[in-house]
């Protein structure tokens, strides 16, 4: 109960000085502000207190967008963001991996040479890793064992799980996933598992031919 009453006594005593300092109807001194009625130093008191919890729910809003931004980083240590790859004029398929996934491990040739067919054209890969920093020598392992030539960024398993539930609305089930953006950089389709990169194929001449009617 005491160490209570005194964080009350606090936040009482710094938002009034918040106020003194900050407030249009600022009365000078400490002093004078002292000799107003009980009630309207109150009432102050009170419009102050509500002034910097709405700064303090703001930033608490801002920053997860702030952090997001941050999700990623280079296998290099520097970082990395999504935004740096799409919306560039290609499609991006996204493929997030694990470096002990066995689908990710058979797989991988597929998309090497999925990459390879379309980079000059209308298509690159972009990996992403949920194996953090914890596994990144494993993680860069995996890279080299299948000399994969696309860009690769690494985020740490949580990170990676609520950046696609956030993306996506649905659930989270496990490597590999895909997310697929279209040239303009808009997410148009997501897949849990293995997907042949013939129906990727498929999936994008026909959105892309689906587009050409509309216009």
């Amino acid at each position: 109960m005491c160490v209570k009453a005194r964080k009350i006594k606090f936040v009482k005593e710094w938002n009034l000085l918040f106020w003194q300092r900050n407030s249009r109807a600022f009365y000078g001194s400490k002093k004078i502000f002292y000799q107003l009625p009980e009630r309207t130093r109150r009432k102050e008191v009170r419009k102050s207190l509500r002034k910097y919890l709405s700064v303090v729910v703001s930033l608490l809003f801002v920053f997860p967008f702030l952090a997001g931004a941050v999700e990623f980083g280079m296998f290099d240590g520097s970082p990395g963001a999504l935004d740096a790859y799409v919306g560039r004029g290609q499609w991006v398929v996204v493929k997030i991996w694990a470096h002990d996934c066995h689908v990710c491990n058979d797989e991988a040739h597929e998309y090497v040479a999925f990459h390879n067919k379309h980079k000059g054209t209308d298509a690159v890969m972009l990996g992403i890793s949920i194996d953090g920093k914890a596994r990144l020598e494993k993680a860069g392992d995996f890279l080299r064992r299948h000399k994969i030539p696309y860009t690769s960024l690494l985020g740490e398993p949580e990170a990676v799980v609520r950046f696609y539930q956030r993306k996506t609305g649905s659930p989270w089930l496990g490597t590999p996933t895909f997310i697929i953006y279209d040239p303009k950089g808009k997410l148009v389709a997501e897949a849990a598992g293995a997907i042949p990169t013939t129906t990727i194929e498929k999936f994008i001449a026909g959105y892309t031919a689906s587009k050409k009617v509309k216009n």
